[in-house]
């Protein structure tokens, strides 16, 4: 009789299960999709160091406000730097596992197929019901502006140029010029969106737009370590005029309780290139 009793429980149990799995498949939009599969090796990774005995305090800030739930996409990182972040951009996940001694962003240059389908992605995972251009002030900040040569709009590490098209399709009777900034295999595939110049520049060297209204970085920042993010930040601060404005569109972690995305984004982060998504605290220490 137990045993039946067992035996039904679990079989309700499962039912259940069932049930939910369907009803979050149900719920899930195609960006939901796209992450799941994206990130599940995250999971895999995480079962891996657990059964090395590794899973000690190793991924310090993200893991804690994440439970311990996630870890790096690759173990065997964790292991050669004694379960401690990676220092170093070119000493990550990535280049472990597509056997390579570039940076990501540099990878991509030489294989473009590849670039084809990260374009189209990032385009998808940033696509938002609410966009900067609807809650910051842009109108009052660029009243007054009349000078048609100077640059108002600078996208630094902008990809190929979507939040340009954007800010000209909502604002094109600002005077001023807008400018796409990014490596050469970017620029090559870049929108050729009427009144932008889509320029090539290495943000690591010194910023060529001097007096910009608006210098725009959106998911720029978060894909570097700190050394870099402040080198960024030092060159962009030495092309600013008295009044122009940084607009940084990054994502400000609480210090726990992260959800399961954003954890999982940070995660890959790290793994990919020896960053993180930051928590107010962080982006302070960073400069911002």
């Amino acid at each position: 009789m137990a045993s039946n009793t067992a035996a039904a429980g679990d079989d309700a149990r499962r039912q259940l299960m069932l049930s939910l799995h369907k009803l979050a498949s149900s719920l899930e939009t195609p960006n939901d999709t796209i992450h799941r599969f994206a990130h599940q090796n995250l999971q895999s990774a995480a079962v891996r160091v657990q059964t090395s005995n590794c899973l000690i305090a190793g991924r310090l800030g993200s893991l804690l406000r994440y439970c311990l739930a996630l870890l790096p996409s690759n173990p065997l990182i964790l292991k050669r730097t004694g379960y401690k972040n990676p220092s170093g951009e070119l000493h990550t996940a990535f280049q472990d596992g597509h056997k390579t001694p570039v940076h990501a962003f540099e990878y991509f240059a030489d294989h473009p197929e590849d670039l084809a389908h990260f374009n189209p992605y990032i385009e998808l995972r940033r696509k938002s019901d609410l966009s900067w251009l609807s809650v910051y002030p842009v109108g009052e900040e660029t009243a007054g502006l009349e000078d048609p040569e100077r640059a108002l709009f600078v996208n630094v590490g902008g990809g190929v140029g979507y939040q340009c098209a954007q800010f000209k399709e909502r604002y094109p009777n600002v005077p001023g010029r807008v400018i796409l900034q990014d490596l050469p295999h970017s620029i090559v595939q870049s929108c050729r969106t009427p009144g932008v110049e889509n320029t090539v520049h290495d943000f690591f060297q010194p910023q060529p737009v001097k007096g910009a209204k608006f210098y725009h970085m959106r998911g720029v920042l978060h894909n570097h370590p700190p050394h870099k993010v402040r080198k960024l930040l030092e060159h962009t601060k030495a092309a600013t005029a008295p009044d122009s404005v940084l607009l940084a569109d990054e994502m400000v972690l609480p210090e726990m309780g992260v959800n399961y995305d954003v954890a999982s984004i940070d995660l890959t982060m790290l793994g990919a290139c020896a960053s993180l998504e930051r928590t107010e605290a962080q982006w302070r220490e960073g400069g911002l």
